[in-house]
């Protein structure tokens, strides 16, 4: 975490508007594939702007350029009217290589990046389903960006979402692999899909024949 000079002013100010805000956010949005609830960011901005605002504190949050191909930093930054400051970046994976998976990685950022900085919390059953399923993008009707699949052209990003749908169905019960089933379409491509749902079709066989 970076920070100006001092931040006596900007600590005491932060202090005063903690006060004022709850510790957890009020989940209102729907995770459809595996049914959980979570805040979503206007959810996270409302509980904490007005606080802010009259401790004489403001966030500013910006996607910044990333060395890395396929991932994008976020920098959340709070300053005070002192003009004392303190930021930090986060990096994450695109979800997809497109402006729109560009747009749902900064929107999930920049909820985790204020909820980490004020200290609440709003995710033990969040969109993300915790952090083992971090990064799953939630069902959207939209088709991703075509993709092959030779290893080396596969961007980390989709490798890793892959990977991380697979381990959620490997514990799944019918009610999300059948949700999964029904939602993979609108992620996957080509033999990622088939990969997918071949998991799928192993779980349900493994629930239906118990060892």
């Amino acid at each position: 975490m970076k920070q100006s000079e001092n931040i006596a002013n900007l600590s005491k100010a932060l202090v005063s508007a903690q006060k004022l805000i709850q510790a957890g956010v009020v989940k209102n949005a729907q995770n459809d594939t595996f049914s959980s609830s979570y805040a979503d960011l206007g959810a996270v901005i409302g509980a904490v702007k007005s606080a802010l605002n009259d401790s004489g504190l403001v966030v500013i949050q910006s996607p910044t350029a990333s060395t890395s191909n396929g991932y994008v930093n976020l920098t959340t930054r709070l300053m005070h009217t002192s003009g004392e400051w303190l930021e930090d970046t986060a990096t994450a994976p695109l979800p997809q290589i497109d402006p729109q998976g560009f747009g749902s990685a900064i929107s999930y950022m920049r909820r985790y990046a204020l909820l980490s900085m004020m200290g609440l919390y709003g995710s033990d059953d969040d969109d993300g389903e915790g952090a083992r399923k971090e990064g799953i993008p939630i069902s959207n009707g939209r088709k991703p960006s075509k993709v092959t699949s030779s290893d080396d052209e596969i961007p980390v990003a989709i490798k890793k979402r892959m990977d991380q749908w697979l381990g959620i169905i490997k514990d799944a019960d019918i009610d999300q692999l059948g949700r999964a089933k029904s939602n993979a379409p609108n992620t996957f491509q080509g033999s990622f899909l088939d990969t997918i749902l071949s998991a799928v079709e192993t779980r349900e066989q493994e629930l239906a024949f118990p060892a």
